[in-house]
């Protein structure tokens, strides 16, 4: 069932990927002359950064702690040494996470005592320097069912995490109103995160700071504890480090490249905070950034527009208590500091990992995840540049809710978020092994490289370089007649307007040679005036963070209501199931009420710090959960059964939900003809 979940999460929008070897097959311009990037600076400010924690000897950066504001006063001193122009720290409200360290000492049924080095996840509190001590139980991947007939009460709760089914903030809700002490994470049997041998691992846990501890250790360490507990009674403390200072000061780090158009910037950006080292992850980015604004600054580069470099904060996790708790200090400076770029900057270029090679060397293609209009654009570059790309290249305009590229889209600026590829990195992303060795400065210099010249391209264009065709190909990959009509929706109206997109998007790509420089002022403002609507309003949120468009979370929603309802009408109580797990948030029903309510109300439009969650268009998250329990227990007990009350239950909720999709559609069909007539304009201007 987990598949299916996360294919409806995550795959549910139609996106295209071109990936080429070194040679490549696209005829495109040669770039121009190589930046001078000097890897031993780039390798300077990683090994710095790198140096830095609030762990001794595991690092940890998180925003607002003590090394965070160390990184960020060294990164604005590096940037006025550069000579960057209106260099500063700009405050970032978070909630500051000073981790120290954490571990978990054991008791055996023998008497012998056992020590393990711990981790924890950030806003999750800590314990007083005593620790919690306490009966350590294993209860499987931590949902109720899994708990002893007697209780967790006092108890101290190992889980074997499968991140596939739930994030830890279940666990540790569950774990606090049933009376535990704590929890202890390992992934043992579920290794979709910390797969490595002996690797400690950390990650945003969208906890809140009155529930109970939680820390993290590794695989094998927590087979070690299974093996104890099955021997019998195991006493256990865990203790764990952490100044958890609520409204703190975390700090994003800019710096201007002065251009000749100080009108409409190029943001170009990179996360500094980190879990331990965090040597790619982002550090290279910081690294990078640095070294490309140094190298254009001894070139003599001189920009149209202005560049403004930034290091930003809280990428990994920003506040406690709010689920759309990691992005914040890239989406307070986009909505809150400077709400101003989002209508007047022309691109965005993010950087996730450079120069990274896996430990025996070995490396792979270089990505561009790019906004539809600007794919084509990166494509280009990226063919025309065989020689700094060894590895080969690929672009994806699969848009993900995991980097700062997301809130920026969302608030209507195109871009492309750089990425390095490292083989194997999955076993060991947001852990202790995300070290140096995995850093190669002589790659970082040669992406740096690529990413100026995709910045040159964007940067030198006389009119905005979007093209429309491929956004147009996949909204009408988004909206099937044929899935409407068992739910009653008419999509018509939507579905001709994009039919006139795409074929406006195709005129325009025809026609937009013939613009010129006297066109600029007036085709710009058009181009901007599309790229914002197009990436404001339709850059939504699924239930499960996947990015969709406004419609599709109602319609699925809707979709499986009624699926449901036909099963149970014909007595098909299993087939009925199999359908209501997939609506909002009832695949958490495996937790409590008070637990599953609390989670499905943080994505509430009052939420506190709902955040970057504002902008992603969120669907109502619907409440079926009496029902859908319901129905749980009468398929468990087998038999016939009256099923009249559950269905009247759930009609309620379709019927809210279509009400809800007509509006949607129908915002969405008007937002299509606004792009249309804008397109008229532009070809119309280019016509004449």
């Amino acid at each position: 069932m987990s598949i299916r979940r996360v294919f409806a999460a995550l795959v549910a929008l139609v996106f295209v990927t071109v990936a080429f070897g070194g040679t490549g097959n696209i005829v495109a311009a040669p770039p121009g002359p190589a930046l001078a990037v000097d890897e031993a600076y780039e390798q300077y400010v990683e090994e710095y950064l790198v140096g830095l924690g609030t762990w001794s000897g595991y690092g940890f950066r998180a925003a607002g702690s003590t090394a965070e504001d160390q990184a960020t006063k060294f990164i604005e001193q590096e940037m006025l040494s550069i000579g960057l122009e209106q260099v500063r720290r700009e405050i970032v409200p978070v909630d500051a996470w000073d981790f120290m360290g954490a571990s978990l000492t054991v008791t055996d049924v023998s008497g012998e005592t056992t020590t393990f080095t711990a981790s924890s996840m950030g806003g999750v509190p800590g314990t007083d320097d005593a620790g919690l001590t306490g009966e350590v139980i294993y209860v499987d991947r931590g949902n109720p069912q899994n708990y002893p007939a007697d209780g967790v009460e006092g108890k101290l709760l190992l889980v074997d995490w499968d991140a596939d089914w739930f994030w830890v903030n279940l666990v540790g809700h569950q774990a606090t109103v049933s009376g535990s002490k704590g929890v202890i994470i390992s992934t043992m049997s579920h290794p979709s995160y910390y797969e490595w041998e002996d690797s400690l691992g950390s990650f945003d846990a969208t906890y809140d700071d009155d529930w109970v501890p939680l820390i993290v250790i590794s695989r094998e360490d927590g087979w070690k504890v299974v093996d104890m507990v099955e021997q019998g009674p195991v006493m256990g403390t865990m203790v764990s480090h952490v100044t958890l200072t609520i409204n703190g000061d975390g700090h994003n780090v800019i710096g201007v490249y002065p251009g000749e158009d100080h009108e409409h910037p190029i943001l170009i950006l990179g996360h500094h905070d980190a879990w331990f080292y965090g040597a790619s992850d982002d550090t290279s980015a910081i690294a990078g950034m640095l070294a490309w604004a140094k190298a254009i600054k001894e070139a003599g580069y001189m920009p149209e527009h202005d560049l403004y470099f930034i290091a930003t904060t809280g990428e990994e996790y920003g506040n406690t208590d709010a689920y759309y708790e990691w992005l914040v200090g890239a989406w307070y400076m986009i909505t809150q500091a400077h709400p101003d770029w989002a209508m007047s900057a022309i691109a965005f270029l993010n950087i996730e990992g450079l120069g990274g090679a896996w430990f025996d060397g070995t490396s792979g293609p270089f990505t561009g995840r790019a906004n539809y209009e600007l794919a084509p654009l990166v494509r280009k570059v990226f063919a025309a540049s065989p020689s700094l790309l060894p590895e080969g290249w690929s672009v994806t305009t699969q848009l993900s809710s995991w980097q700062d590229g997301w809130t920026l889209t969302a608030a209507g600026i195109p871009g492309i978020t750089f990425s390095d590829t490292v083989p194997g990195y999955d076993a060991i992303y947001h852990t202790n092994m995300d070290n140096l060795d995995l850093i190669h400065y002589d790659d970082m210099a040669m992406q740096v490289n690529v990413m100026h010249n995709v910045l040159v391209e964007i940067d030198s264009a006389s009119i905005l370089p979007y093209k429309f065709l491929e956004r147009a190909s996949n909204i009408a990959k988004s909206v099937d007649p044929k899935d409407y009509e068992p739910i009653g929706v008419d999509v018509s109206e939507l579905d001709m307007a994009i039919d006139e997109f795409k074929s406006l998007a195709r005129k325009y790509e025809r026609a937009a040679p013939k613009l010129t420089v006297e066109d600029q002022a007036e085709a710009n403002a058009l181009l901007m005036e599309v790229s914002q609507l197009v990436n404001k309003e339709w850059t939504a949120l699924s239930c499960w963070d996947g990015v969709i468009y406004p419609t599709q979370q109602v319609e699925w929603d809707c979709i499986w209501l009624t699926e449901a309802l036909e099963f149970l009408e014909m007595g098909d109580l299993n087939g009925a199931l199999d359908e209501l797990w997939n609506v909002g948030l009832t695949w958490n029903a495996f937790f409590d009420y008070e637990v599953w309510k609390w989670e499905n109300d943080r994505h509430a439009p009052g939420a506190v710090h709902l955040n970057w969650g504002a902008q992603g268009h969120l669907a109502p998250y619907v409440d079926i959960y009496e029902p859908y329990v319901s129905l749980m227990e009468k398929y468990e007990m087998g038999g016939p059964a009256d099923y009249s009350w559950e269905m009247e239950e759930l009609q309620m909720v379709l019927d809210s939900e279509r009400i809800e999709l007509e509006k949607r559609v129908l915002l969405e069909t008007e937002q299509v003809n606004q792009v249309n007539m804008m397109l008229k304009e532009l070809i119309g201007l280019a016509n004449t």
